[in-house]
Formats: C-alpha cells, structure tokens, sequence
C-alpha cells in the first residue's frame, strides 16, 4: 500500500516527512525499554498481588459484586468485574466523576453489535457488561484503597439512578396502560 505524507517540507525518508529523526526521543525510549524489561518479572508481581487486592476488597465489600475470568490466565494488571443491578458503562462514567479511570464494556441491554466476540459470547454471564480497572507499578496499596472507596461509591449511586428510572418507566407504562384502558 503506498503511503502519504503526512507532513510537507523537505524530502526525507523518501519524501514521507520532513526534518531528522527526533534523537533524543528514540534514546529515550530505548533506554525506557530496557529499564521495563529489567524490572518486568517484579513489576508482574507487584501489580498482580495489587490485582488480587483490589478484586478481594471488592468482592469483601460490594454486594453483587463478581470478579470476571478470575481462574483464566490473565495479565497481572487488569482486573475484570462486574456488578449486579449497575451496568459497566454508567460506573465508568461514575467513577471518571469520582477521580478512577475505568474502561468499560457494553451491558448486552444497551448496543450489543458493539461486543467484542468475546464478551458476547459471555453475554449472559455479563448482563451488565463488565468493568476493567488496570494498576501499574507506580500504583500502591493507597491506590488500591481509593479505587475501592470510589467503587463502592459508584455501584451505591448506579444502582440508585438504575432502581429509581425502573421506577419511573414503571409507572409510565402503567399510565399509558391505564390511558389505554379509558380510550377502548
């Protein structure tokens, strides 16, 4: 596939993009490279026993609450959960509120084309998609304490938002029911 530039200005690299190298960028990076593969099989520790952490204060402390793939192989930083009566999508955004950058997956309830393969084949182990926090090395046991603080913040105001608009559709659809009913 030919590419194109995406830059103008002086011919280098075959006319692709101007200016040389960014030397000190690509040193650094390299340099970033080795000290993360010296300190890999350490920092895997530290951030799995910090995984393991998080998901047992979790499990301990939010009802309804499931830690996903937990007896698969994973990777050690990323915790994968779930939570009754709290879809994912609206926890992320409860938490980015409450300072914890969480990704979420789609509820099979909302848009599920947008599933990834593997979750849709989970989809009724996942009826409220699922919730991935990840740690890094420069995360502690503080971190770890906050995040669960912040968690159990988020699914308490989630499931409240969720129990009160089930309410409120409720009593729609029976006033539409009722309205029904007078018009036959």
């Amino acid at each position: 596939t030919p590419l194109s530039p995406l830059l103008f200005g002086a011919g280098q690299e075959r006319g692709l993009r101007p200016g040389t190298e960014n030397v000190p960028g690509i040193v650094g990076f390299g340099v970033a490279c080795a000290m993360t593969r010296q300190n890999l099989e350490g920092n895997a520790g530290l951030v799995s026993s910090l995984r393991e952490s998080l998901e047992k204060q979790v499990l301990a402390s939010v009802d309804g609450s499931a830690v996903r793939a937990s007896s698969a192989r994973r990777l050690p930083h990323i915790a994968s959960l779930s939570f009754e009566g709290a879809p994912a999508d609206l926890l992320a955004a409860r938490l980015d509120d409450l300072g914890v950058v969480a990704f979420s997956t789609p509820s099979p309830a909302g848009c599920t084309e947008d599933l990834s393969p593997v979750f849709a084949a989970m989809r009724d182990a996942l009826p409220f998609g699922a919730l991935r926090l990840s740690l890094g090395w420069e995360n502690g046991e503080e971190d770890v304490a906050f995040a669960v603080d912040c968690l159990r913040t988020a699914v308490s105001d989630v499931r409240a938002f969720c129990a009160g608009a089930c309410g409120r559709k409720r009593e729609l659809r029976e006033k539409l029911e009722e309205l029904r009913k007078r018009t036959r």
